[in-house]
């Protein structure tokens, strides 16, 4: 199959809102010195030649853009590449793929190391971390609730006892999906609308618009000295890859001053139009071994309400406007051909 150009790649992202949150998160990704010079050529290549194979697929099952899939393949670790052959049986003939994740690993300072972190997780995603001890202790004290349509498992965890809150996951396990990222942020951010159980809270000011109205979080408390070992560091637009509301540079210029880490969109701030919608701070991880976590804590957060963005094409216009900041789309297509 025949590359695509460059150009040709960058023509088809300006056609869509979409596309241009990407850009305009790469070009900010770069002003920000987030990249060496040698990544995006790079990244793009690999993207030129990928997604021939992925076209040829479509329509693909879910209706997903092949443009957006291949962008997330490309996040993938480059041991599972191999694995999407019998999916897309092009990428074979594209031969061992580079490390395209967590690109930016600026250090944290010292106090950091010392705190608790947090990240979120679906409930089944949850359990598919925890012996069957906890498990069985919260079927016994009724703290889990789950439902079932025959095809889909809905789980609801409430009033966890302490025996099950504070504990170690299942060993063997990653926190993470295989392949893929962890995101997460300081324990303080957040825990007050988790405490609270205020999903629809915490899903917004951790910017999860992926995240609809009847789904259950759970979030899990670790110790950040669980880390020192790991690759972590600061998200660019490629480990954000087809998420329709990350923001490389904050808003404010505090939060622009830690840089090493990044800032999430606070999305009910800007679903309001607010000047400032920069949510908690983040950063990223290679999928943390379960064994080295030690013991977390398990806190639930409850079920979502609310539908932030239930309208794409339109609300992601509103923030390709935000993050364009007066720049115009000939300006956006100059600068990322320059850059790649």
């Amino acid at each position: 199959m025949k590359p695509l150009t460059k150009n040709q790649l960058v023509k088809r992202l300006l056609a869509t809102p979409r596309g241009q949150i990407f850009l305009w998160n790469l070009l900010d990704s770069h002003d920000e010195k987030l990249f060496d010079l040698a990544d995006l050529p790079e990244f793009f290549r690999w993207w030129c030649m990928a997604l021939p194979a992925v076209d040829a697929k479509a329509p693909l099952p879910d209706g997903s853009d092949p443009l957006f899939v291949t962008l997330d393949l490309l996040r993938l670790e480059p041991n599972q590449w191999s694995s999407l052959t019998p999916a897309y049986p092009g990428l074979a003939a594209l031969g061992p793929k580079p490390e395209f994740r967590v690109l930016c690993c600026r250090a944290t300072s010292r106090r950091v190391h010392e705190g608790m972190l947090v990240t979120t997780l679906d409930t089944e995603g949850f359990l598919t971390h925890v012996g069957e001890g906890v498990k069985n202790n919260l079927l016994a004290t009724g703290a889990l609730d789950t439902t079932s349509d025959g095809s889909t498992l809905r789980a609801t965890v409430g009033g966890i006892p302490r025996t099950a809150r504070a504990d170690r996951l299942r060993s063997g396990a990653y926190l993470g999906s295989p392949g893929e990222l962890v995101w997460f942020t300081t324990a303080g951010a957040v825990e007050n609308s988790i405490r609270k159980r205020e999903a629809d809270e915490v899903r917004d000011r951790l910017g999860l618009v992926h995240i609809e109205p009847g789904e259950d979080r759970v979030a899990i408390k670790f110790e950040a000295s669980a880390l020192r070992s790991q690759t972590t560091g600061r998200p660019t637009a490629l480990d954000a890859g087809s998420n329709r509301r990350f923001k490389a540079r904050a808003d404010h210029s505090c939060c622009r001053r830690r840089t090493a880490w990044g800032h999430t969109v606070h999305l009910a701030d800007l679903e309001d139009g607010n000047d400032i919608c920069d949510g908690v701070p983040e950063r990223i991880s290679y999928p943390i071994a379960t064994d080295s976590l030690g013991p977390v804590e398990v806190l639930p957060i409850g079920r979502t309400a609310i539908m932030r963005a239930n309208s794409p094409p339109a609300e992601d216009q509103g923030f390709v406007d935000r993050l364009a900041q007066g720049r115009d789309i000939e300006f956006l297509r100059q600068s990322i051909l320059a850059l790649i």
